[in-house]
């Protein structure tokens, strides 16, 4: 099972062999539109104590608890950390480290996806060398079910950290999962 979270969410049924994998593709931006342009909505979520990070967490715990015995896939887009600033960032820390402790079986079962769609650009970081690098390289995190790690495909994955990827490495990587 594939979750994509950061608009219009949809099954789908990839079968490849033997192997089917259900795929719920879940993108938020129609409800961050209809949030921005209703003004009761907008009231109501800025008056709130909940930050969207924790909103998208919650919503990954309930797709890992949902379809028990169903293997998961995650893609997930936690743009609004820090999608133009790192000065909001460092407070989520807690936060996933309780969410990963919590749902660690899951976690160990599945593969998470966890990326941005390019590096912070704001306060100045841009006029930077390393700004201008991260700006162009954007975060992806990877993790990978226990049962493959400390084997070649977790080698494979470390010598990668070494190497430029971009978020459309992403479409081979999904297709040799399913093989």
């Amino acid at each position: 099972m594939l979750l994509y979270v950061p608009q219009a969410a949809r099954f789908l049924l990839l079968s490849s062999g033997a192997k089917s994998i259900i795929i719920l593709i879940s993108r938020p931006r129609p409800f961050d539109i209809r949030r921005e342009e209703d003004e009761m909505l907008r009231k109501s979520f800025d008056g709130s104590c909940s930050e969207r990070h924790l909103e998208m967490l919650d919503y990954l715990e309930k797709f890992m608890n949902a379809y028990p015995g169903t293997p998961k896939i995650a893609q997930v887009w936690p743009t609004w950390l820090a999608h133009e600033t790192l000065k909001d960032i460092y407070h989520t820390d807690e936060h996933f480290l309780n969410f990963f402790k919590k749902n660690r079986v899951q976690i160990d079962q599945s593969f998470f996806f966890f990326m941005g769609d390019h590096g912070p650009r704001r306060e100045g970081i841009l006029k930077t060398r390393l700004g201008q690098y991260e700006n162009l390289n954007p975060f992806l995190m990877v993790l990978i079910p226990s049962i493959y790690r400390d084997t070649p495909i977790h080698q494979q994955l470390r010598r990668k950290t070494y190497e430029l990827m971009t978020n459309f490495d992403l479409h081979a990587t999904l297709i040799d999962i399913l093989k």
